[in-house]
């Protein structure tokens, strides 16, 4: 089934009778965000439908078609609006837009949670072959950073720009990305635990560990 995208327009700009507008998503309105997930979501469906199911233990994906559907999720991740970017100087530029739009802050933050999390599920197959075939070695490294970054915007989550009364630690999908993304970084520590980051990242999991028990 195929339909078109709803319009990228608060609901106040619309008057009966008259055309709908729609606003480049490069303007944003409350239905900004929304669009941008559908996006994301048109993607996770291609990437269910194109790899093989993890138990068909006689199939593997082709690497190639990873790093294929690799780069359509950092292409979102580059092509977002300047107001949906986590850069210094993005939100910079956004201030004014935050606080015409206190909740693009928050929905900035969702974003980029929800994408590092399919980047740092996508190669998890091959992180620990990243380790020592240098095949797989951007793997590794994808899933590694993307993993730092889960972990860094649950912490913000958690920030002045959160939504007032909001627990992320109530939230399962919230609970399934951290876990995926501690994991992934206590698995690569283990390979490594001389590195000279390693202390850092090992309190970094642990204070995971310790919102575990507030939950």
């Amino acid at each position: 089934m195929r339909v078109n995208y709803p319009s990228n327009v608060d609901d106040e700009m619309m008057k009966p009778f008259d055309p709908i507008p729609n606003s480049p998503l490069s303007t944003p309105t409350r239905m900004t965000c929304f669009l941008h997930r559908i996006k994301l979501a048109d993607l996770c469906r291609e990437i269910v439908d194109t790899i093989p199911p993890m138990m068909d233990e006689f199939l593997e994906a082709d690497y190639e078609v990873i790093l294929g559907l690799d780069k359509k999720l950092n292409d979102i991740l580059t092509n977002l609006p300047v107001f949906f970017r986590l850069d210094a100087e993005s939100i910079r530029q956004s201030r004014d837009i935050c606080r015409e739009r206190p909740y693009i802050a928050w929905q900035r933050i969702v974003m980029h949670f929800g994408l590092h999390a399919r980047i740092c599920r996508l190669h998890r197959s091959y992180h620990l072959e990243g380790w020592w075939n240098p095949k797989y070695a951007y793997s590794r490294s994808a899933s590694v950073h993307s993993a730092h970054q889960v972990l860094e915007l649950r912490r913000m989550m958690d920030g002045p720009s959160a939504a007032g009364g909001f627990r992320a630690e109530r939230f399962w999908v919230v609970l399934q990305h951290v876990t995926m993304a501690a994991v992934t970084l206590g698995t690569d520590l283990s390979f490594d635990p001389d590195a000279p980051d390693a202390q850092t990242r090992k309190e970094k999991i642990l204070a995971i560990y310790k919102n575990f028990g507030r939950v």
